[in-house]
């Protein structure tokens, strides 16, 4: 990847956004990776968190990562392919997914792009998600329910 130049904002308000969007960041160059390098730990989405469960496992490609995060979810987040792409384009440029050449069996689309997460990736995924789990136990006023197989 090349080099990037940012120098019109300060590397505070850019540390702030920590975006895909990187026009006009912090002092000197950087490429994405080594930005994010630095803080690939940030936050995670809750869909970002469900994208990298779903692939801790193997790689997938679009389709059967819909339904793959459809299962883990019972259903309550559905992805269109388009916002799903998205997501992976972010999750890549911080290093926590990349897209792998997948084995194609025979009679499967040449098209398919498949993605996996890198340990990075599996890492975060396992805190953000853990976090949340710490958060329902302590969490006084809500029920944990058992879970539905």
């Amino acid at each position: 990847m090349g080099r990037l130049d940012f120098a019109e904002r300060s590397p505070a308000a850019c540390r702030r956004r920590r975006r895909v969007a990187l026009a006009g960041c912090t002092l000197g160059e950087y490429t994405r990776q080594e930005y994010f390098a630095e803080a690939f730990m940030t936050d995670l989405t809750s869909l970002e968190a469900i994208v990298l469960a779903a692939l801790a496992d193997r790689p997938r490609y679009g389709y059967e990562l819909v339904e793959r995060i459809a299962e883990l979810t019972n259903g309550r987040k559905q992805v269109r392919p388009g916002n799903l792409y998205r997501v992976l384009e972010r999750l890549a440029v911080r290093g926590l997914v990349e897209e792998t050449p997948g084995a194609l069996a025979a009679g499967e689309d040449e098209r398919r792009r498949y993605f996996r997460a890198t340990r990075p990736g599996i890492r975060a995924a396992e805190e953000e998600l853990s976090m949340y789990g710490r958060v329902l136990r302590r969490a006084g006023g809500l029920r944990q329910r058992p879970a539905d197989g």
